[in-house]
């Protein structure tokens, strides 16, 4: 690992995951967030299957910010999924709810 220049790659991840945020935005206009969620997770697999299966640095190091565009992705589909399905008025407790088991943790 030495030599390696690990703010470069990290700052990379992090535009990946913001750039995937923005396609979000861009994407909601023509997709449900179901059927975005369901690319995304067949996206992220496809770019794990290429990091297994890679033979050098360089097509492992994009397809991880593939999935790192993804991961982008994801959490603002989750959020919007969450908050069509999960009642306004009983959120707050339903969350609480969920929360319990961690602190058994």
């Amino acid at each position: 690992f030495e030599g390696l220049p690990f703010g470069i790659i990290f700052s990379t991840f992090m535009v990946c995951c913001m750039a995937g945020s923005s396609i979000f935005s861009i994407a909601m206009e023509k997709l449900k967030p179901e059927q975005l969620a369901v690319t995304v997770f067949g996206v992220a697999a496809l770019a794990f299957a290429m990091v297994v299966f890679s033979t050098n640095a360089t097509s492992t190091f994009l397809a991880m910010n593939l999935f790192e565009v993804c991961v982008g992705m994801y959490f603002p589909s989750m959020g919007t999924m969450k908050g069509m399905i999960v009642p306004e008025d009983k959120r707050a407790a339903i969350y609480n709810l969920f929360r319990i088991p961690l602190n058994f943790i």
